[in-house]
């Protein structure tokens, strides 16, 4: 058996040091493959917590909301098994975007890509005084205010209708 040794070196130029460690090549090989198996095995493990595939990370804000999606998507799909007719599930996808962008304050609202070309495509006229401040609650446009002395006021429109 062949033994490689290491040796301590003593001074800046000897020519031989004294022998400190002495093993074979079959050690060195199995102390290389071993260390080599646990660095990958610490950046595999390191890699894999990282990107979330499995490990302990601090929720979010985020995580909310990725729940939210596990609830529509299971109840989307007990829409498409157990529902009395086959729905189309682009009207059901469009009226849940609706749904999530009005329900988040009255000024937003969600165009589908049709909806937003007939918006684009509509001709400007100028702009229209009447006097009223608008808002949407609950799905409607409800008068919030009306300015004095508009044609709004003179037809008597009131807050709130």
């Amino acid at each position: 058996m062949r033994y490689h040794c290491v040796y301590r070196v003593s001074g800046l130029f000897p020519s031989k040091g004294c022998p400190v460690v002495c093993v074979s090549k079959f050690f060195q090989r199995l102390v290389f493959v071993l260390s080599a198996a646990i660095f990958a095995a610490l950046g595999l493990g390191f890699a894999i917590g990282e990107f979330g595939w499995f490990g302990v990370h601090a929720g979010s804000e985020q995580d909310g909301a990725y729940r939210q999606m596990r609830v529509y998507a299971e109840v989307l799909k007990k829409v498409q098994t157990d529902y009395v007719t086959e729905p189309k599930i682009d009207d059901v996808t469009a009226g849940a975007l609706h749904g999530l962008l009005e329900s988040l304050d009255a000024d937003s609202s969600y165009l589908s890509a049709t909806e937003y070309k007939i918006y684009k495509e509509r001709p400007v006229t100028g702009v229209a005084q009447v006097g009223l401040n608008v808002s949407k609650r609950f799905g409607y446009a409800v008068i919030v205010s009306v300015l004095p002395g508009s044609p709004a006021d003179k037809e008597h429109l009131a807050d709130g209708t």
